[in-house]
C-alpha cells in the first residue's frame, strides 16, 4: 500500500484536475476492494504450480537420473503424496547401493518393483547384498524381494554375499529361505564362493543350513579345493571336520602348512580327480618345502607326469598322462632353479620327452627357447643330452635362436617402452646360447626345414647369437630346404648389422636360391642383393655392394635388382645405388619390360621421382619398340 501511494504522489503531474482529489483513504479503500481477488488469483496459481511441479516429479522418477542428489529425489517423492506412479529400477538400485533404506522404503510405497532387474539382471537385492547394507536388505525382503532371484550369471543374493563374507546379511538370507545349494552358470555355489575367498563366518553359517559340502563345480572343484588353492587353513580345517573329502585338492604356491595338514588328514597323493589331477600339486613359485612333503609320502616320485599350467603345477601318478609332460618339464620352463634342483637329486629322467603341443621337447629345450640359462647349466651338468632333438629336428640350441614369446614381442607403436624388455630377453637367450656352446652343442644340425642355428638367429637379427655362433666355424653358406642362406635371411628382413657381420665372416653376396619350389623369402633365383632391393633395404643394399655384389646378376625371370626394386615400393635411394654402380637401366627381363615399365607403372610416392633418375641414367623408352608382347613406356 506505501508503494501505492508513493506511486500516486510521484505520478501526480500526470493526473488531470479532476483525479488530483484521490486522497490516501480513498486510496486503501480501493485496494481493500481488490485484495480479496488477489488472493483468490494467487491461489489458483499455487495450485497450478504444484500440479506441474508433480508432473515434473513424475517424470523424473519415470526416467531415472544417475546423478541427481537425494534431497531432490526426496522431495519428488513428497510432492506424489500418496500416488503410487512408474518409478525407473535405476533409483531403487542407487539407493541399495549407498545404503539409503528410508528412500528405499519411500520407493517402494510409491510404485518402485522391488523385484525389477538392471545391469547384469540383478535386482536391488543382489545390489544391497553385496554391498552388505543389512537394513537395506531386510526392507526390500519385508517388501516382498525374492531372496533366491538370479542375475545373468545364475548368482543368487547368497552368492553376492557370500563372496563379500557379509555374515549378518548371509544369516539374514538363511532365515528367509535362502537356497544354499543353488548353483551359478559355473555350478558354483555360495559355499564355493565363501571357500575361496576366505569367510570362515560364512562357511560356518553355510553348512550349519545344510550346504553341500562336496558340491563340484564345472571345472570339478569342490569348496576345498577353492579354500586350498588359496591356502586358507582355517577354511580347510573347517570343511574336513564337516565332511569335506581331502582327496582332489590343490595348492597354489607354498601352502605347507596346509600340505601338512593334508597329509595328516589322510589324503591320497594319487587319487585323480575329474581332470585326471592327483589330491596334490605343488607351489608354482618353485619353493621346495611342499615337494619335499609330497615327495616323502609314500607313492609319491619325481618323476612324475603333470599337466601344467602357467602358475601352477599339477603332480600326477607316475603314469603317462596325454601330455607326457613331467614336473621336470613345468619347473624347466618356469625356470625354476630349486625345483629342478630338488627333481633331479631324486632321479628325475632329465631326458624325458613331452608331448604337449606335439613338440616332443626335453627340459632342455624348454628351460632354452625362455632363456633360463641357470637351469640349463643344471640340466646339461646331470646328464641332458644337449643335442637332443624334438619332433620338428630342432636341438636347445634352435630354441635359442626361436621367436622370442608373444608376451616379450613389441611393435613399433610400444617399442619405445618395451625395448628394454625385448633386449633384456635377447640377452638371456645368448647367455643360454654361451652355456650349449661350452657343453659342445652341434652348430650345423639342422631342423625339419633344413634350418641351422644361424639361419633362425639371422631371420630374428640376433647379432650377438650371430657372432657366437660364427667363431665356432659355423657353415655361414648353408641352404636352407628353401635355398636360402643366412645372409639372404638377413638382407630381405634389413638387418643391416647381421648382414655385415656376415659378409665379414665370408659369406657369399652373390649366392642365388636355386631351389626349384617357391622360396620363402623371394623368388627362385635371387640374391641377396635382389632381395634386399625388393624390399627397399637401402643400408643392406650399401654393405652388399661395398662386398663385391654383383650388381648385373639377374635372377630366374631375367630380372634384375633393379626390375626387383621397381616391382615394389620403388625405393628411390636403392634406385639410385643401383644405377651409380653400373646397372644396366635398359636391361629386359622375360616378361619383356624394363625397369622404366616397372616405374611408369607404380603408384608409390617417388614415382616421378624414380622416372626422372631412370632417364637421367639413359632410360631408353624406345628400347622395347617392335619386341613382340613389349611396347613402349611412352605407349
Amino acid at each position: 500500500m506505501i508503494d501505492t501511494e508513493l506511486s500516486i504522489v510521484r505520478n501526480e503531474g500526470l493526473q488531470q484536475d479532476q483525479d488530483g482529489i484521490w486522497t490516501f483513504g480513498q486510496t486503501l479503500a480501493l485496494m481493500l476492494l481488490v485484495l480479496p481477488l488477489r488472493d483468490a488469483v494467487e491461489t489458483i496459481l499455487q495450485r497450478r504450480r504444484k500440479v506441474l511441479n508433480r508432473r515434473d516429479a513424475e517424470d523424473n522418477l519415470k526416467r531415472g537420473q544417475p546423478t541427481a542428489a537425494w534431497d531432490a529425489v526426496q522431495e519428488w517423492i513428497k510432492l506424489l503424496g500418496e500416488k503410487k506412479v512408474e518409478i525407473h529400477q535405476l533409483w531403487l538400485h542407487r539407493a541399495s547401493i549407498e545404503g539409503y533404506s528410508k528412500v528405499v522404503k519411500q520407493l517402494v510405497e510409491h510404485g518402485a518393483d522391488v523385484n525389477a532387474i538392471y545391469e547384469n539382471n540383478r535386482t536391488a537385492l543382489h545390489i544391497a547384498s553385496i554391498n552388505g547394507n543389512i537394513e537395506t536388505v531386510k526392507l526390500l525382503i519385508e517388501c516382498g524381494a525374492d531372496v533366491n532371484t538370479i542375475d545373468k550369471n545364475n548368482q543368487t543374493v547368497m552368492h553376492m554375499a557370500s563372496i563379500k563374507g557379509h555374515v549378518k546379511v548371509v544369516k539374514f538370507l538363511l532365515d528367509h529361505d535362502a537356497d544354499v545349494k543353488k548353483v551359478d552358470k559355473d555350478n558354483r555355489t555360495a559355499l564355493h564362493m565363501a571357500s575361496i575367498n576366505g569367510h570362515i563366518q560364512v562357511v560356518i553359517w553355510l553348512l550349519e543350513y545344510s550346504a553341500d559340502v562336496n558340491a563340484i563345480s564345472s571345472y570339478n572343484q569342490t569348496a576345498l579345493h577353492m579354500a586350498s588353492t588359496k591356502g586358507y587353513i582355517e577354511v580347510v580345517e573347517f570343511l574336513v571336520e564337516h565332511g569335506a573329502s581331502v582327496n582332489a585338492i590343490a595348492l597354489q604356491r607354498d601352502h605347507t602348512e596346509l600340505v601338512k595338514f593334508l597329509i595328516k588328514s589322510g589324503v591320497d597323493v594319487n587319487t585323480f580327480d575329474g581332470e585326471n589331477r592327483t589330491a596334490l600339486y605343488m607351489a608354482s613359485r618353485g619353493k621346495n618345502e611342499v615337494v619335499k612333503l609330497l615327495r616323502a609320502r609314500r607313492g609319491c616320485q619325481s618323476n612324475q607326469y603333470v599337466h601344467a599350467d602357467f602358475q601352477v603345477c599339477f603332480i600326477l601318478d607316475c603314469k603317462v598322462d596325454e601330455d607326457n609332460e613331467t614336473a621336470l618339464h613345468m619347473a624347466s620352463r618356469h625356470g625354476y632353479i630349486d625345483c629342478v634342483r630338488f627333481l633331479l637329486e631324486h632321479d628325475a629322467d632329465v631326458n624325458a620327452s613331452s608331448n604337449k603341443n606335439r613338440t616332443g621337447q626335453t627340459a632342455l629345450h624348454q628351460a632354452s627357447i625362455e632363456g633360463h640359462s641357470k637351469v640349463v647349466e643344471l640340466l646339461l651338468e646331470h646328464g641332458a643330452h644337449v643335442n637332443a632333438i624334438d619332433t620338428h629336428k630342432q636341438t636347445a640350441l634352435h630354441m635359442a635362436c626361436s621367436d622370442v614369446p608373444d608376451d616379450i614381442r613389441f611393435t613399433k607403436v610400444d617399442q619405445d617402452n618395451r625395448v628394454a624388455l625385448y633386449e633384456g630377453f635377447l640377452n638371456f637367450r645368448i647367455t643360454v646360447v654361451k652355456v650349449l656352446l661350452k657343453h659342445g652343442v652341434d652348430v650345423d644340425v639342422i631342423d625339419e626345414k633344413g634350418q641351422t642355428a644361424l639361419h633362425m638367429a639371422s631371420e630374428r637379427d640376433m647379432i650377438g647369437v650371430v657372432r657366437l655362433l660364427l667363431v665356432c666355424d659355423v657353415d655361414v653358406n648353408a641352404s636352407t630346404n628353401g635355398g636360402n642362406t643366412s645372409l639372404h635371411l638377413a638382407s630381405v628382413w634389413g638387418h643391416t648389422k647381421v648382414a655385415k657381420l656376415l659378409l665379414e665372416h665370408t659369406a657369399d653376396a652373390n649366392v642365388i636360391v636355386t631351389f626349384t619350389s617357391i622360396s620363402t623369402t623371394g623368388p627362385a633365383g635371387s640374391t641377396p642383393l635382389h632381395m634386399a632391393s625388393m624390399n627397399g633395404r637401402t643400408e643392406v643394399v650399401k654393405s652388399l655392394l661395398e662386398h663385391s655384389a654383383d650388381v648385373h646378376a639377374i635372377g630366374r625371370d631375367n630380372s634384375t635388382a633393379l626390375h626387383q626394386a621397381l616391382r615394389s615400393d620403388g625405393n628411390i635411394e636403392v634406385v639410385e645405388l643401383l644405377l651409380e654402380r653400373g646397372m644396366n637401366v635398359n636391361a629386359i627381363n622375360r616378361y619383356n619390360k624394363t625397369a622404366l615399365h616397372y616405374a611408369l607403372e607404380s603408384d608409390c610416392r617417388s614415382r616421378t621421382g624414380i622416372v626422372k633418375l631412370l632417364v637421367k641414367y639413359g632410360a631408353d623408352d624406345k628400347a622395347l619398340e617392335g619386341v613382340p608382347g613389349g611396347g613402349t613406356p611412352s605407349n
